[in-house]
């Protein structure tokens, strides 16, 4: 207490002494609560003295502030100032905190006046002052003391600049907010409050604001206070909606919400005539872009329909304009009509009688009706949507009648809506909502069986949107989903169907077909009736099922398989061995086969033998040996991690001495090769005896074989690592049809094989190799191992198939081959396999099997003895009927196998198997092609080969400095392609038709990458389309001379070539321009020689007038090419031939509908 006296009696001295210095010194030191302590201690006479004291104190420094005002202040002073001023607040400011009865000292009001009048003075570097000034009078109002009105303003100017800034923290809009009331003493119609209005606008946009309570609570407040000011500050909102971030669309709506809410009378009406009815009208006529932000924006609204007044303010404002709205002409307009009728429904004058009530409800749903059945499926499915929704929250309120008939609506027509997949879809996901609600079970279990067909729906998301309307069901007591969707539907679908339809079916019906917790017995006999029910269906089960166990759980449920065929195959034999009926023959063979002494698993599986299942079932015991292969192929990569490496042992185990039994007992072919298959997954150290009886059977194969026959044995003796002798026979059939005649080829010195070899007493079947090898290198997994482990015999039998070459140039030169095994046909095979294997063996080592010495050789023999042969025809037609045919056999011949090398090519670049010096060969090769080939039966595969080899220098290292050098070559090589189409389509204009529609798309996507590459020049651009507008030009003018180009100005009705290169040209923006500005300097160049020329460019003009996205470029070319056409027409208009006359009319014509054409797009 003495301590406190003593700061008391300190600071009374210090004030009433006028002793400045001291006293600021003294309040420094002393902490904040210890200083309202000393002030608390005086009477209100002493805190009167106290304030005297303390205004004259500080009154020579305020006086010199008023007179250094516009002074520029030292450093010095402006601190002096800082501190006394600083002194004075914390003085002010520790006493209004322990004022009572509201009792302010006089002298404390006039130091509060004089700091008020500073605040918006003091320079930014003070902004610490300032704050702490601001604080005073946040103080100061907030304890409603007298003058608060007239000190509160510059605060409050102060406070929002504030928080404005970049930095400023929520705690500056609280503090806003906090003294919110003091914009009610604003008059603001008057100029002085401009600047507080302007910083109110800007708090409308901020984020600030917007992300906090308090923010969006002043913002409602500040929209509320005056009519003229609401209406700026809604144009404000407006402007800002358009960019505003989602979250803030909501926020404003409750903006208008609390505006409304706390506004006087006249003010509410401004709110509802001028603002939120304005915002109902622009939702309802705006485009794809602001309805959303509107949409959110009115839902806030439309969400207190709970607050008194709210229910009748929307039905009034709603009511001029959404009836009229949904019934206009533009089905845009309908559907935002119709989206804000749902979210607003039910739309009800609050204090309308019960009659009113029903009545301006059934008019909504007399709408929905309507609605229903528009012509616009984006209205039709936002209804659907809307009306499941009401009927899920207000289906107790509804009467039946209504809800019957909107759902028979929905339900028989809508579900069938042929004209939109998104409608049947909405319906599906609508019940699903309407399913949420207990109430609607009872009317819909008898309905939804009528609708089981959807499952079948061609759409894939309306068979999804079936699959989760049945997945809701199977969560419901009242309503079972195989009495919605029979499960043989289901089963049709599962076998059929995509990925995702299927995913979905599988986790709908796994539990039925494989109850976890059910016996073995069960789960054999539900497996079992689903095979017998639909074997397509199952195989896909088994190739889901994984997917639903995890892989413990799968392993044993495969031995539980196994187990079960095993058990079918001992009680077969005891019967067949026993036919007195051994009591014990059962018991000693119920677990052989599954290993002995095992009883892992046995208590689950002692029932198997109980699941009907017999020797009989031929077709059921297949498809579980192909379902044990599927699932070990779906689990293949899993079991093979270490930390699974004890489950991978027990199936191992328990299959290696399951399989060999049952091949022993069963006779069925395909039951045997699933056998075979899965045995592929198990070590071939166990399973020798089988690997020898694989390659028995692929010996024993004959030339109508199928694939089934061999593909699980390949697919076996390859995982056990026996590609070796398969390769092997393959040479072995080969090698007498490829070395007959070639004894001196390089396929002679294949050496023998070490291994296993075949002596045959039957004749080679060179057609099965090829057909194996096919199988080989296409299959993964017979790939990757070969590959991996039989390199080196590939590339033995890569020299062998090497013979097939010389054959060909035999044939090719129209020599017969006697030996009868080589036909045209398998040496063209073999040629084809060869250059897939090699391109194989290049793909997995570039150094030790590079493909690059084996494509020139290639060149060279297709330059010496293939392309000579696709010119020959016209000789052969001069020699005779015979050797015409001889050559035409030698010329398609050619033709394919040429075909076969632009196919390796193409799939080398694809796979970027090329390096880059390669491309000028390749692209060396397209175009000696296309000069051999007059009939261009290679063109599409040239292009292929074209596009391929731009797209691969794309994707290459930019910094590769033959890049741009080679990227250049095959502008070159396209345009000597519009020149040889040119000169085809003069010839073979029938034919020409579905040459040009084969090859549109190769062409279209050359021209795109090309356009639009970094790597071409472009005056190589230039070049190409140079070309392109000389062909365009020729053709036209060709069709003048010819009196055939008429008034029809469509693209289609152009002449053959130019209206498939428009076409074409057109389908990308940049290449049109740049074909018009080509077409252009043309012109100007002065390469019009003639009136025919004139006209063709005439009509070119006026047919690309019809294409709307090139017309505007023609546009701003149009002076000169006019200037230039008419100048050569006036030249030619003093001939006296009647065609020229003619087509000079003509041409003025066509001129001048250019001219109107423009000139309608201009204006």
């Amino acid at each position: 207490m003495k301590k406190s006296m003593t700061a008391r009696e300190e600071l009374l001295s210090l004030a009433s002494n006028h002793q400045q210095e001291e006293l600021i010194s003294h309040v420094r030191q002393i902490k904040p609560g210890d200083l309202s302590e000393a002030l608390g201690a005086f009477s209100k006479v002493e805190l009167k003295t106290f304030w005297e004291g303390v205004q004259e104190t500080f009154a020579v420094t305020l006086l010199t502030l008023e007179v250094e005002a516009d002074a520029d202040e030292n450093e010095e002073g402006l601190q002096k100032l800082v501190n006394s001023l600083q002194c004075m607040l914390s003085l002010a400011t520790c006493s209004l905190q322990i004022v009572e009865n509201k009792f302010v000292p006089h002298s404390l009001l006039a130091c509060g006046v004089i700091l008020n009048g500073l605040l918006p003075e003091l320079p930014d570097s003070c902004d610490n002052l300032k704050n702490n000034t601001s604080k005073l009078f946040e103080i100061w109002w907030n304890k409603e003391l007298e003058h608060r009105e007239n000190i509160i303003m510059n605060s409050m100017v102060y406070l929002l600049e504030r928080s404005l800034r970049n930095e400023a923290a929520k705690v500056e809009v609280k503090r806003v907010w906090a003294i919110h009331e003091a914009l009610s003493l604003i008059n603001f119609s008057n100029h002085s409050s401009d600047n507080i209005k302007e910083l109110l606008f800007r708090c409308i946009g901020s984020s600030r604001y917007l992300q906090t309570d308090e923010g969006v609570r002043f913002l409602g407040y500040v929209m509320s206070l005056d009519c003229d000011f609401i209406t700026e500050l809604h144009r404000i909102i407006k402007f800002h909606i358009p960019n505003a971030p989602r979250s803030w669309h909501s926020r404003y709506g409750e903006v208008y919400f609390l505006a409304w809410k706390q506004a006087e009378d006249k003010q509410k009406q401004k709110l509802e005539t001028s603002c939120i009815q304005d915002l109902m009208h622009h939702c309802i006529l705006g485009n794809h872009a602001i309805f959303p932000a509107l949409r959110t924006l009115l839902f806030y609204l439309h969400k207190q329909k709970k607050q008194k007044g709210m229910n009748d303010m929307l039905y009034k404002l709603y009511e001029p304009i959404l009836w009229r709205h949904l019934k206009v002409a533009n089905s845009a307009v309908r559907l935002n009509a119709v989206t804000l009728l749902l979210d607003a429904f039910p739309l009800v004058m609050e204090d309308a009688s019960k009659q009113e009530a029903e009545s301006q409800l059934q008019q909504q749903f007399d709408i929905f009706h309507t609605l229903l059945k528009d012509p616009s499926h984006h209205v039709r499915s936002k209804t659907v949507q809307g009306v499941f929704k009401i009927m899920s929250l207000y289906w107790e309120m509804i009467p039946s009648e209504t809800l019957r008939g909107l759902i028979s609506i929905m339900l028989n027509d809508l579900l069938h809506d042929a004209a939109s997949p998104e409608v049947r879809e909405t319906v599906l996901k609508g019940l699903c909502i309407l399913l949420k609600n207990h109430l609607s079970h009872l009317f819909l279990k008898p309905i939804l069986p009528e609708i089981k067909n959807v499952i079948h729906d061609t759409s894939e998301r309306v068979r999804i949107a079936m699959m989760e309307l049945l997945m809701v069901i199977k969560g419901l007591r009242a309503i079972k989903y195989w009495n919605v969707v029979p499960v043989n539907h289901l089963l049709a679908r599962l076998a059929c169907d995509s990925a995702p339809v299927v995913r979905r079916i599988m986790k709908l019906i796994f539990n039925s077909f494989m109850p976890m917790d059910q016996t073995g017995s069960v789960k054999i006999f539900r497996i079992k009736t689903l095979i017998e029910s639909n074997p397509a269906a199952a195989r896909q089960f088994f190739k889901y099922i994984s997917q639903h166990m995890d892989l413990n759980e799968t392993a044993k449920y495969m031995i539980l398989l196994c187990r079960s065929v095993l058990v079918c195959i001992k009680e077969d034999s005891a019967a067949k061995k026993s036919e007195e009926g051994d009591s014990n023959s059962r018991e000693k063979t119920k677990d052989v086969g599954m290993g002995e002494g095992e009883d892992k698993g046995e208590d689950e599986d002692s029932d198997v033998e109980d699941s009907e299942l017999t020797m009989k079932n031929v077709p059921v015991l297949r498809m579980l040996i192909e379902g044990l292969a599927i699932i070990w192929t779906t689990i293949g990569k899993d079991i093979q991690k270490p930390q699974n490496e004890e489950i991978y042992r027990d199936l191992v185990k328990k299959f290696c001495i399951a399989i060999p039994e049952m091949l022993g007992a069963f006779e069925d072919a395909q039951l045997c090769n699933a056998l075979v298959l899965l045995a592929g997954y198990l070590p071939h150290k166990y399973l020798q005896p089988l690997s020898r009886s694989c390659l028995s059977k692929l010996r024993k194969l004959k030339t109508d074989c199928t694939v089934e026959e061999y593909s699980s044995v390949l697919e076996s003796l390859c995982s056990w690592g026996r590609g070796e002798d398969i390769l092997d026979l393959v040479i072995d059939w080969l090698k007498p049809c490829l070395t007959a005649y070639s004894s001196g080829s390089k396929a002679g010195k294949v050496r023998k094989s070490k291994s296993v070899c075949f002596v045959d007493p039957n004749e080679p079947q060179p057609q099965v190799a090829l057909s194996l090898l096919q199988y080989l290198l296409q299959h993964p997994v017979c790939q990757e191992q070969l590959l991996q482990n039989n390199r080196k015999n590939l590339a033995e039998l890569a020299e062998l198939l090497h013979a097939a070459k010389d054959l060909l140039t035999k044939r090719l030169e129209g020599q017969a081959i006697e030996n009868p095994l080589a036909d045209d046909i398998l040496l063209t095979q073999t040629f084809t396999i060869r250059c897939k294997l090699l391109i194989l063996l290049h793909s997995k080592s570039k150094t030790e099997h590079s493909i690059q010495p084996h494509l020139k050789e290639i060149y060279t023999w297709l330059d010496r003895s293939v392309h000579p042969v696709l010119t020959s025809m016209v000789e052969a037609e001069v020699v005779g009927r015979k050797r015409q045919t001889e050559s035409t056999v030698s010329k398609d011949l050619a033709v394919l196998l040429i075909k076969t090398v632009l196919e390796v090519l193409s799939n080398m670049l694809l796979c970027g198997l090329c390096d880059t010096d390669y491309i000028p060969d390749v692209i060396d090769f397209c175009l000696h092609c296309i000069s051999e080939d007059e009939e261009l039966e290679l063109l599409p595969a040239v292009l292929l080969c074209l596009f391929q080899a731009t797209e691969f220098l794309k994707v290459i290292d930019p910094n590769d400095a033959h890049r741009s050098s080679h990227g250049n070559l095959i502008p070159g090589a396209l345009s000597k392609v519009f020149v040889a189409l040119a000169a085809y389509a003069k010839s073979h204009n029938t034919q020409c038709v579905k040459m040009l529609q084969n090859v549109k798309s190769h062409v279209f996507e050359l021209m795109n990458t090309l356009f639009n590459s970094l790597y071409v020049d472009e005056a190589v651009l230039h070049d190409i389309m140079s070309t392109i507008v000389a062909t365009a030009i020729a053709e036209l003018t060709y069709y003048s001379q010819q009196l055939e180009l008429q008034e029809s100005f469509e693209v289609k009705s152009l002449p053959l070539l130019t209206s498939w290169l428009l076409q074409i040209l057109n389908k990308k923006v940049n290449i049109i321009r740049f074909f018009i500005q080509e077409l252009c300097s043309c012109v100007d160049s002065g390469a019009l020689s003639n009136l025919h020329n004139a006209h063709g460019v005439i009509h070119l003009m006026a047919a690309i007038c019809e294409m709307n996205q090139a017309a505007k470029f023609l546009k701003a070319e149009l002076s000169l090419l006019m200037e230039k056409v008419r100048t050569l027409i006036q030249v030619e208009e003093d001939g006296e031939e009647l065609h020229f006359r003619e087509t000079t009319l003509l041409m003025n014509k066509k001129l001048s509908r250019v001219q109107e054409k423009i000139g309608t797009l201009t204006g």
